[in-house]
């Protein structure tokens, strides 16, 4: 699904972030990817949706080269793939449900098909009585609720969430886990960064995962695991 080969990545001509990267995360796979702040694990997740390109190296992403991937290439590969960001990125004029659909909006979809995708989705992630609520009137877990929502909306191959835990409670964390795990086995791959190891302990009681760790600008496999 997603190949690194020998990719390093560093900003402009400052310090390498990433050097000497060779993995593959697979098609279907759970993933989780650790380390400390300030790793690159954001710069390994941006790579891993070519909203940036290696240094030296070659990444494949569903065996596109990355070196040759035009603006379109790029953007129904990224179609493929479902981003939960951290910080929720809502249009905060939208509601939640608009918000929810958006992306079917930006690719033209009918109308009657967003509001039954939006709905349906919204009702599964437990906010169908905050379907019309402002992004700044949900608490940190309903954002995050509704970021997966969005995410995958378009039937994406891969869900990519940068710290989905970060900012909420215990109980919450476990209930979006619970989510992504559904996701995972209807087939998604899933990859998830985290600082969060109780969350790891908890997937690996429910399936395979794969963890990668990041330090000192490598990223190593730290083994399949239940």
């Amino acid at each position: 699904m997603i190949e690194f080969d020998g990719v390093e990545f560093r900003y402009g001509g400052g310090r390498e972030i990433l050097r000497e990267v060779s993995l593959t995360i697979e098609a279907g796979g759970f993933h989780f990817l650790t380390g400390p702040s300030g790793a690159g694990k954001s710069t390994f997740l941006r790579l891993c949706r070519m909203a940036l390109r290696p240094s030296a190296g070659r990444l494949r992403v569903f065996g596109v080269e990355a070196a040759e991937a035009d603006a379109d290439a790029v953007a129904a590969l990224r179609r493929r793939i479902g981003m939960v960001f951290q910080d929720g990125r809502f249009l905060d004029h939208l509601s939640v449900f608009d918000n929810v659909a958006l992306p079917l909006r930006i690719r033209g979809a009918p109308a009657r098909e967003r509001r039954a995708q939006a709905a349906e989705l919204i009702e599964w992630v437990g906010l169908g009585a905050r379907a019309h609520a402002l992004p700044a009137e949900l608490s940190g877990g309903e954002l995050q609720r509704a970021a997966l929502a969005r995410a995958v909306i378009g039937a994406p191959d891969l869900i990519i969430a940068d710290e989905p835990t970060g900012n909420v409670d215990r109980e919450t964390a476990v209930e979006l886990l619970s989510l992504l795990m559904a996701l995972h086995r209807h087939g998604k791959g899933v990859l998830i960064a985290t600082h969060d190891h109780e969350l790891i302990r908890a997937a690996r009681r429910e399936t395979p995962v794969q963890v990668l760790r990041i330090e000192d600008g490598c990223v190593l496999a730290q083994g399949r695991r239940r």
